[in-house]
């Protein structure tokens, strides 16, 4: 019985009637227009309600067709009083205010002007781009991962959160961070470890994959002086590109800032010790002075500088390594 009853509503349910091709009558075709679906009978008459309701809100304008939301009218804008202004032309060129203005506007990255770096690490590596801002000079990209990772092993060093044991041993200070990301990843990776491992272990684990460069490259992207490395099909190791000038020649300018004095001589001033250890770092890549067309009796100068006494374990180990490189061509 309940079944048929059903039957018999649904019967003269409009859009079965439609969906059967039955002709509908003017109030069947009223129900239709608000019946997009069939729905449970037991909610048709609140759903029809609701449909109606709907339609004499949105014949007086006051709720979107669709979603019922309302609808608040805006005001009529006032007449404009003044002109509007003009549009630059574009053949005018903008000041530097206004271009930077209109690029933020636009959303275009600004790559901001590259001042020069005093890590050993970038200095070193962004001298592999001495002959060209797209290609590096250093054709041997293990060797290069090896020195740089040395200059990163340097600069934990120089800011006393890694020790330099004279058994070959670097030993971490725990508890302790680095706001630079490069030297972080590294010193989270030695206080991770239960013991105090060997120099070399821990040039081998820099130098593996290119670590050690891509996380120096890293830096230099974020001073604004080089692409983000693009993997390239078919090839082991990534793009590599610089974007600014500067940081072609910048190791020249490095090491001329730290050999002279305000006026340019040679021999007034003691050469710091970072400078010492990018020169070392920059003869095992290697690039001498006519690579870099660094004066000459800089670099004499640089040869006979004191090489720190706490550094030298660390290129002993670089040496053993990069001699079992060459070995292994």
């Amino acid at each position: 019985m309940g079944i048929a009853r059903d039957w018999s509503l649904g019967q003269r349910s409009p859009w079965l009637r439609r969906q059967q091709g039955q002709p509908l009558t003017r109030k069947a075709r009223v129900e239709a227009s608000t019946e997009q679906f069939p729905l449970p009978l037991a909610i048709v008459p609140a759903y029809r309600a609701a449909a109606l309701a709907q339609t004499v809100l949105r014949n007086q304008g006051s709720v979107t067709p669709l979603t019922g939301r309302e609808v608040r009218q805006r005001p009529p804008s006032p007449p404009a009083t003044t002109p509007r202004a003009t549009p630059l032309s574009h053949h005018t060129p903008l000041a530097s205010p206004q271009r930077k203005t209109a690029d933020a506007a636009i959303g275009k990255y600004i790559v901001p002007r590259y001042h020069g770096s005093d890590l050993p690490a970038d200095v070193v590596l962004s001298a592999t781009f001495c002959e060209g801002m797209h290609h590096q000079a250093v054709g041997n990209h293990e060797r290069v991962a090896w020195v740089v990772g040395c200059m990163l092993l340097t600069e934990l060093s120089q800011c006393g959160q890694v020790g330099v044991g004279e058994d070959g041993r670097l030993h971490p200070v725990r508890g302790v961070i680095n706001n630079d990301p490069a030297l972080m990843a590294v010193l989270a990776k030695m206080q991770a470890e239960r013991f105090d491992h060997a120099i070399v272990k821990w040039l081998e684990y820099l130098a593996r994959e290119d670590r050690s460069t891509m996380l120096v490259w890293q830096r230099l992207v974020q001073a604004g002086a080089a692409a983000p490395a693009r993997k390239r099909r078919m090839r082991r190791h990534p793009l590599l590109q610089l974007t600014d000038p500067r940081a072609a020649w910048w190791a020249r300018q490095y090491l001329q800032q730290r050999a002279t004095d305000a006026s340019g001589h040679l021999g007034a001033v003691e050469i710091p010790p970072g400078a010492v250890l990018v020169w070392r770092g920059l003869r095992e890549l290697p690039l001498d002075a006519g690579n870099l067309d660094l004066d000459p009796d800089i670099a004499l100068q640089l040869e006979h500088a004191p090489f720190p006494a706490e550094q030298a374990p660390l290129f002993d180990a670089l040496n053993h390594c990069l001699a079992r490189l060459a070995a292994s061509f």
